[in-house]
């Protein structure tokens, strides 16, 4: 729908931040309806020159949406797939580490989306904070908000069966606090 989503979301790369030189790099996401109407070739695109042109990104899957994409403080970013354009979305989703050129497959599910990602630390011990879409309730084994902390090797559930609501189904952004990452 060429009316509907078009450009969902944008990161920059924030290497040079505080080194007195603009951010140039800039990653931005387009909704895959719209891509296919505007005839591009990706939902995934890069720009090394603030924005004035922008270079396609091969992405590991096509027809996803990419509802968040967060930069780590090593330069690598969480990229989260899922298949439709939520919130709320009942997926499947895929959940990536991507270095600029490779794409590492952290998480996959079937039977849910992806939404909010957020990021503390980086290298092998790198705080992951993973939305679950798509899914409703509060019982054991329900993914509603996945958290690792080792990189996405191993992940557990932190919402689910927590005294009180809980926010399953749109979990459409999490945070982990800069400054206290438990």
């Amino acid at each position: 729908n060429p009316a509907g989503q078009k450009v969902t979301v944008l990161v920059y790369d924030t290497g040079t931040k505080g080194a007195g030189t603009a951010t140039k790099t800039i990653y931005a996401a387009i909704a895959p309806d719209y891509a296919n109407v505007a005839g591009l070739s990706s939902s995934l695109y890069k720009s090394a020159d603030a924005g004035s042109t922008w270079t396609p990104v091969p992405t590991p899957v096509s027809g996803y949406h990419i509802p968040h994409m967060v930069r780590a403080a090593d330069g690598l970013f969480y990229v989260a797939f899922t298949k439709g354009a939520g919130p709320g979305d009942g997926g499947p989703g895929r959940f990536y580490k991507f270095d600029g050129t490779n794409w590492t497959l952290l998480a996959s599910t079937d039977s849910a989306g992806y939404g909010g990602v957020s990021v503390s630390g980086s290298g092998a011990s790198t705080r992951i904070a993973l939305g679950v879409s798509g899914t409703w309730g509060n019982y054991a084994g329900q993914k509603i908000v996945q958290l690792s902390d080792d990189d996405g090797k191993t992940w557990r559930e932190i919402e689910a069966q927590t005294p009180g609501a809980t926010a399953s189904g749109w979990v459409d952004d999490v945070e982990i606090d800069p400054s206290d990452r438990d």
